[in-house]
């Protein structure tokens, strides 16, 4: 597991970093946000009383339509960027927990235009309008993904 600065209980939010494997590779699925502006992971807060992980499996089915195994501890928790109403930036932690994605049957949220992508196009969607520390972050994302589903179980 990734090293990270806060324990997961202090977290903001929480993503579903939804994969499948493509032959010898890993593919990425990612959503637009809500203003489709951006590529991001399927992700959101978790409501009273609900697991992390369960809150991350719920946002990739509201989001992106996907079902899957997912694991139940974050994997790396990784900064955000975000906009208050009034507009003014404001940093959130973001606990993202690896998911395997098993069917796309369900109906994804409108706009969110779910999409596959391999991992450098990942990076590259991910990094979109973003600012410096934000497009590496997403690609840590990525590069701990890839590291964590090469390793012999």
């Amino acid at each position: 597991m990734a090293a990270h600065n806060k324990p997961a209980e202090s977290v903001d939010r929480v993503a579903a970093v939804c994969y499948r494997r493509a032959g010898g590779s890993v593919e990425f699925l990612l959503v637009r946000t809500t203003k489709g502006s951006h590529w991001t992971f399927p992700k959101g807060h978790v409501e009273a009383g609900e697991a992390p992980w369960a809150a991350a499996q719920r946002e990739a089915l509201e989001e992106a339509g996907v079902r899957g195994h997912i694991v139940s501890e974050p994997f790396i928790i990784y900064p955000h960027d975000k906009r208050r109403a009034d507009g003014r930036p404001m940093e959130l932690a973001v606990a993202a927990y690896l998911m395997q994605v098993e069917s796309e049957n369900d109906t994804p949220e409108p706009g969110r235009d779910p999409t596959w992508f391999p991992p450098d196009q990942a990076k590259q969607k991910l990094a979109q309008g973003r600012a410096r520390r934000y497009q590496q972050a997403h690609a840590r994302v990525i590069d701990e993904t890839r590291k964590t589903l090469e390793r012999p179980s």
